[in-house]
């Protein structure tokens, strides 16, 4: 699902006319694009199957400065004992407070901000039920209108809750107790509350 095509479906909802481009001055447009905007980066912003990237391997510049990908949302260095942080378009050490990071290499976990093109269509879809709702809440929108779009949000958020399950590649070995009895720990009571593992 485009771009173009979830403006669309939020213009159609408000009863306003489709556009051509997502670029323009149109109102409509102009209305329509920063709340799709803050819906995207919403949901994009969480990081999940479709839109991390694990062990991302960054080489520094001639200035010794780590340079993240342009369309990072956040990350996070691999190794949580690093302390570098991110600021702007660089890796940062909070300690020496510098840019320049004396490392032949960095890994990092990395949020990457998808085109609506690349996302997966139960992501898509649920965008569009979201940014649907907001311009209808933004709106005038009548009560039985308004109801609808809520059940279409509900149901695509379902949708796209079941895929990022099906997704999560849980297996016995992310289940904690296994890991405790395979180091060799004695038996211990109680349960895992992390719906992710099997057995939680």
């Amino acid at each position: 699902m485009t771009e173009l095509e979830i403006i669309n479906a939020m213009l159609a909802a408000v009863g306003s006319s489709g556009v051509t481009s997502t670029v323009g001055r149109h109102p409509s447009l102009l209305k329509a694009q920063p709340i799709l905007d803050r819906v995207n980066k919403a949901i994009q912003n969480r990081g999940h199957w479709f839109n991390t990237d694990y062990g991302l391997t960054l080489i520094p510049n001639t200035d010794g400065e780590f340079i993240v990908p342009q369309t990072t949302l956040k990350c996070d260095t691999s190794v949580r004992e690093l302390p570098y942080v991110r600021r702007g378009r660089r890796l940062y050490d909070p300690e020496n407070h510098t840019y320049a990071i004396d490392e032949n290499s960095i890994d990092i976990d990395v949020v990457i901000e998808l085109d609506y093109e690349f996302l997966p269509f139960s992501v898509s879809d649920y965008m569009r039920a979201k940014a649907v709702l907001h311009m209808l809440m933004n709106g005038e929108a009548d009560q039985i209108t308004l109801k609808a779009a809520e059940q279409d949000h509900r149901e695509t958020k379902m949708e796209f809750e079941r895929e990022r399950r099906n997704q999560a590649d849980t297996n016995l070995r992310n289940n904690p107790d296994y890991a405790y009895i395979m180091a060799g720990l004695p038996h211990r009571g109680g349960v895992s509350t992390n719906p992710l593992y099997l057995g939680g």
